[in-house]
């Protein structure tokens, strides 16, 4: 599969084996986890055979409210420090980044058939997880809308 991430200037463009890591449902798992309660740091790996690439997602402010999202490159399986280096990095709003990671997301869904994306990725799309993501953005709107007119009133 390919990943290709554009943010204002900087872009990113690799591709990524199904294996060893269960990548695309720790993505979601992970920006449902960002959204709610459960998530201030958020890691994703994926393999590039024999590179690996790391998703690092740190939400920070007084709310919590912004999202740091890098990639960070390792050149093998070993993922020393020393040898990893940052490809791509933003700061933007929890909201804007894991409404970005949704829609591409459901357009991968929606444009794949099922049976394409189990037999290239050798594991179904994580369909629950995805629900469970798509509940996790409508309650993070809603409880963003209601601290809006909290502070209004």
């Amino acid at each position: 599969m390919s990943l290709s991430l554009e943010a204002g200037a900087e872009s990113f463009i690799t591709a990524v084996a199904y294996a060893p890591y269960d990548s695309l449902r720790e993505l979601i798992e992970g920006l449902t986890a960002l959204l709610g309660d459960g998530g201030k740091n958020v890691l994703v790996s994926w393999n590039c055979e024999p590179d690996e690439i790391d998703f690092e997602l740190s939400a920070s402010g007084a709310a919590l409210d912004s999202v740091s999202f890098k990639v960070i490159h390792y050149p093998d399986h070993h993922r020393l420090a020393r040898a990893a280096r940052t490809l791509f990095s933003l700061r933007v709003s929890k909201l804007e980044l894991c409404l970005a990671f949704w829609r591409a997301l459901r357009d991968l869904h929606r444009h794949i058939t099922t049976d394409e994306f189990d037999r290239n990725w050798r594991r179904p799309f994580p369909e629950s997880e995805m629900r469970q993501l798509t509940e996790a953005l409508r309650a993070f709107k809603r409880d963003a809308k209601a601290k809006t007119v909290d502070r209004a009133v």
